[in-house]
C-alpha cells in the first residue's frame, strides 16, 4: 500500500506497531533484504505494520513488490536519500497514534530472538529498548537495534532536524549518542551479553545474532561469523 505522507494520517489505525525501515538506491543487499523482512514480519511479527521511506532512486519494481504485502506501508520521498537517509525511519517517535516503533535495517533480518527481547522490553515499565548482540556492537545504540513506546521521544522530529546531519556512515550512532540518550538514559531496558545489559530471553542459535547482515543471497559476513565465536568460545 503506497500512502503519500499527508494522506496516511487521515487511514491509519490509531494505536498501531511499527517496524520501520529507510530504503534508498539501487543496492540488491538493501532491496531484497526490504522485501525480505516484509515476508519475515507476516510470521515473526503479526500485526505490526512495516513502513518503508523509500528514496525516490530506489527502483519500481522493488516499490510495487513491497506495495502487495497486506503488513507494508510505503511512505515516498522526494530525496534520492544518502547517509542522512536513516533518519527517516525514526519520525514515528513523534506520532501520537503510533503505540510503538522499532527500528530495523534491511540488510539484517527480522529474528525471533529478536522478537523475544522485544516482548520482554513491552512487558516492562521502560519506554525505550536497546540491543546489542555481537562484539562489534560498541556503540550506545544502532540505528537498526532499537525500539521506543509512544510519547518517550514524542519531540523526534523536531530532535533531528535541530541535529546536524552530515551525510557519512555511521551519523546516526552520533545522533544517539549526542541527542538521544541523555533523554532516555534512566527509561531504558538493555538486551546485551557482551558489554552490560540484560541476558536476552531466548539462547543463541549458534552464532547467529540480532543485526547480523544478510547479503541479497542469504549469505552472512564470514569476518562477523568468527569475531561472535572466537569471543564465546574464548571469553
Amino acid at each position: 500500500m503506497i500512502l503519500e505522507r499527508n494522506t496516511l494520517r487521515e487511514l491509519v489505525i490509531p494505536m498501531y506497531k511499527i517496524i520501520s525501515f529507510s530504503l534508498w538506491g539501487d543496492d540488491p543487499i538493501y532491496l531484497v533484504g526490504a522485501i525480505r523482512n516484509a515476508e519475515l514480519a507476516l510470521e515473526i511479527y503479526p500485526g505490526w505494520t512495516c513502513r518503508y521511506y523509500i528514496g525516490s532512486c530506489v527502483p519500481k519494481e522493488t516499490t510495487d513488490t513491497l506495495s502487495r504485502f497486506s503488513n507494508v506501508e510505503i511512505v515516498n520521498k522526494d530525496k534520492a536519500g544518502d547517509w542522512t537517509g536513516f533518519f527517516w525511519r525514526y519520525s514515528p517517535a513523534s506520532e501520537h497514534d503510533v503505540e510503538i516503533m522499532i527500528s530495523r535495517d534491511t540488510d539484517s533480518r527480522l529474528s525471533l530472538r529478536e522478537r523475544a527481547a522485544v516482548d520482554e522490553w513491552m512487558e516492562s515499565d521502560k519506554g525505550f529498548h536497546i540491543m546489542r548482540d555481537h562484539p562489534y556492537h560498541r556503540f550506545p545504540v544502532l540505528g537498526g537495534m532499537w525500539g521506543v513506546k509512544r510519547g518517550v521521544l514524542s519531540d523526534m522530529n523536531n530532535i533531528i532536524t535541530n541535529f546536524n546531519k552530515e551525510n557519512y556512515y555511521e551519523i546516526d550512532y552520533k545522533f544517539f549518542a549526542e541527542s538521544i540518550v541523555p533523554l532516555i538514559k534512566d527509561n531504558v531496558i538493555i538486551h546485551d551479553e557482551f558489554f552490560g545489559g540484560n541476558k536476552f530471553p531466548t539462547p543463541r542459535d549458534e552464532y547467529n545474532f540480532v543485526g547480523q547482515i544478510f547479503d541479497e543471497y542469504e549469505e552472512t559476513v564470514d569476518e562477523h561469523m568468527q569475531i561472535i565465536k572466537n569471543y564465546i568460545n574464548n571469553g
